[in-house]
C-alpha cells in the first residue's frame, strides 16, 4: 500500500518519520519518506494499525486504528501543519534579517511578549534567564543602577572589557538600561564567532541586537497605555544585638569595660543620653519602597507610512531617605515608502534621568551614599542618635551618627540626557 506525506500547501516532505504499530501484536516498524514524500508500509488487510507521523518544524500527527479493509482505502495521505512561529520566524542578524530556518550561526532571541510582561525598570533585568548561553548578574539594587552585567559565553578575554557589543536599531549603545523595555520588539544575541565577520573585533564577546517597535495598525490609529505600581523590599537586613548585649560582648573581648550598673542602664533605658539603645538598621532603612512606571504609545500603519511614538516614565524609590531615580523616555520610529524601491527609516530617541541621593556632610572622610549605607550597617547601637536637649548625638568620633548624616542639607544630584538619531 503506497503512502504520501505532504505539507498543508501540498509540498512533499522528504525525511518525514513514520512509526507503524500493529495494534494486535504491538510489532513496530519505522519508515522514512523519500524525495517525493512517499513511503511503502507493509500492512495486512483487516488488521488495525496506529501510524505516528513526525517531521522537524511540523506538528506531529497520527492515524489511530487504521485498517485497510475498514476504511476502504488504497493509499495513505497525510498532510502535516507547520509549527507556528518557528521555521518562518524572522531573526535579526547583523544589519538585516533572516528566517530562522536559514541560520547557520548561534542566535538566541526574545520577543516583545516575553519582555513587556515583566514589570522591571531596566531592559537587562527583563532578559534575565530568558536566553541560553547569556548570563546576567545583578550586583546592585540601587535605583537607576540595578542593571545586570551581561556576559555571552562567559568571560571572553582577560584584562579588557568583557561586555558584548550592543546595537539598538543598528546604532551602537553603551548600555541596555537607557532603553524603555516597552519600546522593544525583539532582542537577538549573536553568540558565536561568525558575528565577527560582520562587526569585526568588537564582536569578540558577542553581539546584542535590539529592535524597537515600528508601529502597527490597519489605517486606524492605535493608542496603548501600560503601567504598574509596585512595592520593593530588601531580601534581608542585618540583625543587630541590643546595646546591653553589645556591652556584654565588649566585656568578653576587653575585660571590665562596662560595669553591671552601666549594662543595666543600657537595658532599662534610664539614661538614654549616655546609655542609648538605637537600632540604626531598623531606624534608617525602609521596610518597603515604591516603584512605578507608565508608558503611552501611539501608532499606525498605512500603505506608505508606518510609525510609532512612545512616551515612558519610571520612578524608583530607594531604601534610605532622599534616594530616588526618575527616567523619562521618548521614541519616534517611522518608515516611509517613498517609491517602489526606496524606503526611508527614521529612528529618533531621547532619554533623561535624574538621580537623587543623600550625601553626608563634607566634614566626614566619606561622601557617597553607598559608604553611608555601610556606616548604618556597622554603627554600634549604644551611640545616641538625638540627645534629650534636641542636639544630635556626637557618635564615635564627635562627627555625628548616620541619623544626623542623613538629615544633613548635603545632597548628590546627577542629571543626564541622551539623544540618538
Amino acid at each position: 500500500m503506497p503512502g504520501l506525506v505532504l505539507s498543508k500547501s501540498g509540498e512533499p516532505l522528504q525525511g518525514a518519520s513514520i512509526k507503524i504499530v500493529d495494534v494486535q501484536s504491538n510489532e513496530t516498524t519505522n519508515l522514512l519518506t523519500d524525495a517525493n514524500g512517499a513511503f511503502s508500509p507493509a500492512m495486512k488487510e483487516g488488521r488495525a494499525y496506529n501510524l505516528y507521523f513526525t517531521f522537524v518544524g511540523y506538528n506531529p500527527d497520527s492515524l489511530i486504528n487504521f485498517s485497510v479493509g475498514a476504511n476502504e482505502r488504497s493509499s495513505i495521505m497525510m498532510r502535516m501543519a507547520a509549527v507556528d512561529g518557528q521555521m518562518d520566524e524572522v531573526v535579526v542578524v547583523g544589519y538585516g534579517t533572516q528566517k530562522k530556518s536559514q541560520l547557520i550561526g548561534s542566535v538566541a532571541q526574545v520577543g516583545a511578549d516575553q519582555i513587556n510582561n515583566r514589570p522591571v525598570p531596566q531592559l537587562s533585568q527583563a532578559l534575565t534567564g530568558q536566553m541560553p548561553g547569556v548570563t546576567i548578574i545583578q550586583r546592585s539594587g540601587q535605583p537607576g543602577n540595578s542593571g545586570g552585567n551581561i556576559r555571552v559565553r562567559g568571560v571572553g578575554s582577560f584584562g579588557s572589557d568583557p561586555s558584548a557589543l550592543i546595537l539598538v536599531d543598528g546604532i551602537p549603545a553603551n548600555s541596555l538600561d537607557e532603553i524603555n523595555p516597552n519600546d522593544v520588539e525583539a532582542v537577538s544575541v549573536l553568540k558565536d564567532a561568525s558575528s565577527a565577520a560582520i562587526y569585526g573585533a568588537r564582536a569578540a564577546n558577542g553581539v546584542i541586537l535590539v529592535t524597537t517597535k515600528s508601529g502597527s495598525g490597519n489605517g486606524k490609529l492605535n493608542i496603548n497605555y501600560s503601567g504598574h505600581v509596585g512595592v520593593q523590599q530588601a531580601t534581608e537586613y542585618p540583625e543587630q544585638v541590643p546595646s546591653w548585649e553589645y556591652a556584654t560582648l565588649i566585656n568578653e573581648a576587653e575585660a571590665n569595660t562596662y560595669t553591671d550598673e552601666e549594662i543595666q542602664k543600657f537595658r532599662d533605658g534610664s539614661d538614654p543620653d549616655n546609655y542609648a539603645d538605637i537600632n540604626y538598621v531598623d531606624r534608617l532603612f525602609k521596610k518597603s519602597f515604591s516603584q512605578t512606571a507608565h508608558n503611552l504609545s501611539i501608532s499606525n500603519k498605512t500603505a506608505n507610512t508606518q510609525y510609532q511614538l512612545s512616551l515612558g516614565y519610571l520612578y524608583q524609590n530607594g531604601l534610605v531617605e532622599k534616594n530616588n531615580y526618575n527616567r523619562y523616555n521618548v521614541r519616534m520610529n517611522m518608515v516611509n515608502t517613498i517609491a517602489k524601491n526606496i524606503k526611508l527609516t527614521t529612528r529618533l530617541a531621547g532619554m533623561q534621568f535624574i538621580d537623587n541621593q543623600p550625601a553626608p556632610p563634607a566634614t566626614l572622610d566619606f561622601n557617597d551614599m553607598v559608604t553611608l549605607i555601610g556606616q548604618i550597617i556597622r554603627y554600634p547601637s549604644y551611640f545616641p542618635a538625638e540627645l534629650s536637649n534636641g542636639d544630635w548625638g556626637q557618635g564615635n568620633n564627635n562627627a555625628g551618627t548616620p541619623v544626623s548624616f542623613l538629615q544633613s542639607e548635603s545632597f548628590f544630584k546627577n542629571k543626564g540626557q541622551e539623544i540618538t538619531a
